[in-house]
């Protein structure tokens, strides 16, 4: 089953023509939130309500301003008003957030328009801008958590079928305890890296037991 996305806009919660404010700084609450003005229309019933298919606790979306991602977040807690921070960000109604990552790319998001909306097609280039960061957030979160179980226990096994990643995650681990920095998504990238690490005899791989074993040598 696809994934449903969103994005959101919060840096003019009066509308064109009304006041702007640094919608980032909502995220750097020490509670992230995401907001959104009082307007008689769909995007704000989808905001304060999951019914009809409006936004849910654990849903995942991009804040941008204008075509400029500010962050990816998951959605924590349902709509609800907040006076201290309707007078610092004058919109009305407000969600907890965890900032998943802050933007550091160069691309610009596809569809600037709109205060909210919903992301159901995974044949538009909106939606797959998000996917492909949201992935990229994942193979690093997986890779962080294998490389501090390695740090614990010296050791790990992974496990599945044929063709679900074992090798590529195995470069990842590789390459980030080695200290050297790539893209999650780019197997390419990360397969030539991986290559010429072992190349340089910085990493040592053999088969063992009709498994693959990867020795990390030192960098100093």
């Amino acid at each position: 089953m696809k994934n449903i996305y969103w994005h959101i806009q919060m840096f003019l919660p009066e509308g064109r023509d009304g006041d702007s404010i640094e919608s980032i700084k909502m995220l750097q609450e020490s509670q992230p939130v995401i907001g959104t003005g009082e307007w008689d229309d769909l995007q704000c019933r989808y905001f304060k309500s999951s019914d009809n298919g409006g936004l849910n606790i654990g849903d995942i979306i991009l804040v941008r301003e204008g075509s400029k991602p500010l962050a990816l977040c998951r959605v924590k807690s349902n709509s609800f008003t907040n006076k201290e921070l309707e007078a610092k960000y004058i919109n009305r109604h407000y969600r907890y957030v965890d900032v998943l990552d802050f933007y550091n790319g160069k691309e610009f998001f596809p569809q600037p328009q709109g205060t909210l909306q919903r992301l159901i097609s995974n044949n538009t280039d909106s939606w797959k801008f998000i996917n492909n960061w949201y992935k990229q957030i994942l193979n690093k979160m997986e890779t962080t958590k294998i490389v501090d179980i390695l740090k614990q226990k010296k050791q790990i096994i992974l496990q599945g079928a044929p063709g679900t990643g074992k090798t590529y995650i195995t470069a990842s681990v590789a390459l980030s305890l080695i200290g050297e920095t790539f893209n999650p998504n780019d197997h390419k990238e990360i397969m030539e890296k991986y290559d010429k690490l072992i190349n340089d005899k910085r990493i040592f791989s053999q088969p063992f037991t009709n498994q693959w074993t990867t020795k990390i040598l030192s960098k100093d």
